[in-house]
């Protein structure tokens, strides 16, 4: 399980994201409330990105394809078919414009998701693309 800084071998970049994911099939959350703690996810996700990709790293096309797997690390298991993608969803809108240039399903993208029970709490996006290192 990696919870650690970011991890970056020739084909993937994988960083985790702490903070606790809300399942949203059980959620009552106004709206307004709903807006912020997605822009709270949003945040934390390209700030850490950010952070990764900050070490040298550059991502080479927008729109070659990418396999980007999600692993949200929770207390109690969601049900994987329609709750995960969906309470990953702030996470996986941060990427766009930074690593992949669309989610649709025409993007030639791939996404995967997976979870894990058990602290710390977060995501850890794990992002296989063609990448190039800058520098000596």
């Amino acid at each position: 399980k990696h919870r650690g800084g970011p991890i970056v071998t020739d084909a993937a970049l994988t960083f985790f994201v702490p903070g606790r994911v809300v399942n949203l099939a059980n959620a009552r959350e106004n709206p307004f409330v709903r807006y912020q703690r997605e822009q709270k996810e949003k945040d934390a996700t390209l700030a850490t990105l950010r952070k990764a990709l900050g070490r040298g790293w550059s991502i080479t096309n927008l729109q070659s394809p990418k396999v980007i797997r999600f692993v949200c690390h929770v207390r109690r298991r969601f049900d994987e078919a329609d709750n995960l993608p969906i309470c990953l969803k702030a996470h996986r809108d941060a990427l766009i414009g930074e690593v992949i240039h669309s989610d649709g399903p025409n993007s030639g993208h791939e996404f995967l998701y997976a979870q894990a029970v058990g602290a710390p709490y977060g995501v850890t996006i794990t992002i296989r693309t063609p990448m190039t290192q800058e520098g000596p």
